[in-house]
């Protein structure tokens, strides 16, 4: 299912924006990115009191330098250079390190934000220290959407996950194994039907929630991973799709499941719990039968009729 950045994150200065306005309005991700980005330790407070913006003109004796994104504070400068490509260079300014855009006696940083398939990237180090004793540093959208994910699973907010789901589906590079090159070199078009026409009943199942009493949200979409959450007044209550294991794929022995997780913030508890027809990581999951696997009206009604028969004390 297409994300809503899909049709306006498109360019370079698009991602930059949006990770802009994420740091200057969401201070708890703040800090968990510019921790990341400097090998830093700094809380939500102190990242709520740096100014943060976009396209700051520097003059020098070189010219012009025009970083993407600035962080500004009290004896403090930060500039993020973003790169979305793994192709497009850097200028002569930004190689140089941006030399006329920071002043002696600060705290400054310059961190370079590009993805991980970057020769220059692979090839540099990852922290150093630069002309002026700029620290400079070298990040890969991988690791920071990692992170941020990792931070929403605690505090989920449903903006904040669809942004760390869209860069995540852009930036992590699909490993291939062996299994799956054997898999593909004895090709069947018809394997790959099956698997769409799965995808589209959960799509179509979940729009049928969506227009229901319940709130949904996107599975964060990895490559053993297809569905949607049930929601309740912000709080989870099951999840329901595909999910293949890529560690150890023989252990979920359904194309389809619906789970509730068995401890985590922001998800109820049902009491009396039911019986699961398996306990798989830290998930008790039930079998979507053969009978909604092309009948997305038939999958609704299934979780449906289960859903009903869970009693809340919350």
């Amino acid at each position: 299912m297409e994300s809503i950045f899909e049709a306006i994150v498109r360019h370079e200065n698009d991602h930059t924006n949006l990770l802009r306005n994420i740091l200057d309005r969401y201070p708890k991700s703040a800090s968990v990115i510019l921790n990341y980005l400097l090998g830093a330790n700094e809380s939500p407070w102190d990242v709520s009191k740096y100014e943060y913006t976009t396209q700051s003109h520097f003059y020098g004796d070189d010219g012009r330098s025009i970083p993407d994104i600035q962080i500004a504070g009290p004896n403090f400068r930060c500039l993020i250079e973003v790169k979305v490509s793994v192709s497009v260079p850097f200028t002569k300014a930004q190689l140089d390190g941006y030399a006329s855009c920071f002043q002696s006696g600060m705290e400054n940083h310059l961190c370079y934000l590009v993805p991980s398939e970057r020769r220059d990237y692979q090839n540099a180090p990852r922290d150093r220290v630069g002309a002026n004793g700029t620290k400079v540093h070298y990040r890969d959208w991988t690791g920071l959407v990692r992170l941020l994910l990792d931070e929403l699973r605690l505090r989920p907010d449903a903006i904040l996950l669809e942004a760390a789901t869209f860069w995540e589906q852009m930036f992590t590079v699909v490993k291939m194994t062996e299994t799956n090159m054997t898999f593909l070199s004895e090709w069947n078009g018809n394997d790959y039907i099956a698997m769409r026409s799965l995808e589209r009943t959960v799509d179509q199942a979940r729009k049928l929630f969506d227009i229901s009493e319940f709130e949904t949200e996107q599975e964060s979409i990895k490559v053993g991973e297809y569905g949607f959450y049930l929601k309740r007044a912000k709080r989870y209550e099951l999840w329901a799709g595909i999910w293949v294991d890529p560690d150890s794929p023989s252990d979920l022995d359904s194309p389809l499941w619906f789970g509730i997780r068995q401890m985590g913030t922001g998800w109820r508890q049902p009491h009396p719990r039911p019986q699961p027809d398996l306990a798989y990581k830290k998930y008790d999951l039930w079998r979507l039968g053969p009978e909604t696997w092309g009948n997305p009206v038939k999958l609704f009604e299934t979780i449906s009729a289960f859903r009903s028969t869970l009693v809340y004390k919350d």
